[in-house]
């Protein structure tokens, strides 16, 4: 799934993903540090992460976790005809 960073908190280190599907519904996904794989030096809102798996939400009322994050500054190449068309130049670190 691709999505975009809503919110991030580089004190609390942790932060909000939505991912809008084909029917234009928006899902939220709750996202930590430590599960992100690749990254920008600084993580803002409006960036794009790229993910394939979660851990369903505990229960109601909580968001599904992201695991295995890439956040990137440009749309990633296979996001789609929805994607912008900016060119991938992502500085990222491991």
């Amino acid at each position: 799934m691709i999505g975009r960073v809503v919110w991030f908190s580089e004190e609390r280190t942790q932060g909000l993903v939505t991912v809008k599907n084909e029917r234009g519904e928006v899902q939220s996904y709750f996202l930590l540090l430590s599960k992100i794989v690749k990254r920008p030096e600084k993580i803002r809102a409006g960036q794009y992460v790229k993910f394939h798996k979660i851990i369903p939400a505990a229960r109601q009322g909580l968001l599904p976790l992201i695991l295995e994050a890439i956040i990137s500054e440009h749309p990633f190449p296979d996001a789609g005809i929805t994607a912008l068309t900016a060119p991938l130049k992502t500085e990222v670190r491991q």
